[in-house]
């Protein structure tokens, strides 16, 4: 009896120390998301900490199918993550670090930042903004695709390669810096909201779907170094109607546009024909100045009275409109409040015998930057 009491407690013992074994490998495992690098999940308040040198790992795992899927170590804790911090060393943010983090709203990139992977922050739809180190070279294809809530993007100055805004519904303009050399295909495909873009100099070819479903666009600033715009790259922008080229004309019509073809058109896409239908600027860059149009309304006695004018903004952060009568006596003068880089909608109602309305965009000193009068039309 006693043998046999020895050896159960002799095995219980053993066992234990297995699974101590284990799962002391298990939390080693997961805590290490790179050769030198650790990451820390705060479960109370949901912050993912990650900390080391150099670049994350790119962890993956295989299916059935042997197809390969990159995963983070934390994956099936995404659920927990409400907010990211990678300190500072870190160079390399990994394919699909934190894809699907959708509970996510605020992300902190250290200056050490080199590089962000393809799907490293898809489908992060509750993030509304972020700040790109200016070290950060590569931003690459599919790294922020389906983020909708992101407002707003200022790349840094130094970037080479952009990729990976599609489906950003959420964003009102785009500026790409000089000296970017390539952009992925579809980078901003199916940004519903996109009214602008303005591409600086570097980029020389638009791949296919760069813009394409971009249906909102009206005007895209494009760079004398463009030598070819592949299929699709504006297909859907059905509503752009200005194209500001800093080359001659004789210059863009050198450039490499890839049109419709019967074939393709009987299949109901235009390919780039939105390109064929827009106003061409030549050696101009975009108007850093806002354009209005009005509309009258009639009151109940059917008597024109009252009007609304809308004003399309890039930067400023206050603007000031100003109403006159058909004396020129101002009759009003409001202040609207702009958000700083999208483009913003204004209204205000014309008072009872106006004829005109001058608006003035003011910076935060109250200085005018530039002003314009509003353009009515009747309906």
């Amino acid at each position: 009896m006693k043998r046999m009491i020895i050896r159960v407690l002799l095995l219980s013992v053993l066992l234990t120390i297995a699974l101590s074994g284990t799962a002391l490998a298990m939390i080693e495992s997961g805590n290490t998301c790179g050769e030198h690098v650790t990451w820390a999940l705060d479960e109370e308040n949901g912050v993912l900490t990650i900390t080391g040198e150099g670049p994350m790992k790119n962890d993956y795992t295989t299916n059935e199918y042997n197809r390969i899927y990159y995963l983070p170590p934390w994956w099936y804790r995404r659920d927990q993550i409400r907010s990211v911090v990678i300190e500072e060393g870190v160079t390399d943010i990994g394919q699909n670090a934190f894809s699907g983090c959708d509970r996510m709203t605020s992300v902190q990139l250290p200056d050490s930042l080199v590089t962000i992977q393809s799907g490293a922050f898809d489908s992060c739809k509750a993030l509304t903004e972020i700040r790109f180190p200016d070290g950060l070279q590569v931003i690459a294809s599919g790294a922020f695709n389906n983020c909708t809530g992101l407002k707003e993007v200022t790349f840094p100055a130094g970037i080479r390669e952009i990729g990976g805004f599609k489906d950003c519904d959420s964003l009102r303009s785009v500026t790409i810096p000089d000296g970017v050399e390539y952009l992925s295909a579809s980078a901003f495909e199916s940004c519903n909201d996109l009214m602008t873009a303005e591409i600086g100099a570097g980029v020389t070819v638009l791949k296919g779907r760069t813009f394409a479903k971009c249906r909102n666009l009206k005007f895209i600033n494009l760079p004398d170094t463009i030598e070819e715009i592949e299929s699709f790259a504006f297909s859907g922008c059905n509503d752009l109607d200005d194209v500001y080229y800093a080359g001659t004309e004789e210059q863009w019509r050198a450039i490499d546009v890839s049109y419709s073809s019967r074939l393709i058109t009987e299949f109901g896409d235009d390919v780039n024909d939105a390109l064929r239908y827009a106003d061409y600027h030549f050696e101009t860059p975009a108007p850093e100045t806002w354009t209005t149009t009005g509309t009258w309304f009639t009151d109940d006695e059917g008597e024109w009275e009252h009007a609304m004018t809308y004003v399309c903004a890039k930067v400023p952060a206050l603007a000031c409109s100003a109403v006159y009568d058909e004396d020129g006596c101002c009759l009003e003068i409001r202040l609207h409040e702009l958000t700083p880089g999208e483009i913003t909608e204004i209204a205000f109602d014309l008072p009872k015998d106006a004829w005109d309305a001058k608006v003035f965009v003011l910076d935060g000193s109250m200085t005018p930057l530039c002003d314009c009068n509003s353009s009515w039309y009747w309906e």
